[in-house]
């Protein structure tokens, strides 16, 4: 990952937060089942490529989110999931963006 990602946008201090809770949370459910992982860049990295990539391509591929960047598009879908009440991402969902 390289050390500045222009792509990393959002537009609400309180969207970075409950972006660093979510790559936090992650990186504890992922030392639940035994994956530690102590540095944090080595962390970052994983929660992307494991967490916020293949959830951005899903959504993508079902045609929601299209114009927006990565971050966008995951703060967006963790959103619309916690206002659902439970730990699914949305798939089809028609207040997320397409």
């Amino acid at each position: 990952m390289p050390e500045v990602r222009p792509d990393l946008w959002l537009d609400h201090p309180s969207a970075w937060m409950r972006l660093a809770d979510a790559a936090e949370a992650w990186g504890y459910r992922e030392a639940l089942q035994g994956d530690v992982v102590t540095d944090r860049a080595a962390l970052a990295t994983r929660w992307w490529e494991s967490e916020v990539a293949p959830m951005a391509t899903r959504l993508r591929d079902a045609g929601i989110g299209v114009g927006l960047h990565d971050i966008q598009l995951y703060v967006t879908a963790m959103a619309a999931r916690d206002r659902r009440g439970h730990g699914e991402w949305p798939t089809h969902r028609p207040d997320l963006p397409r």
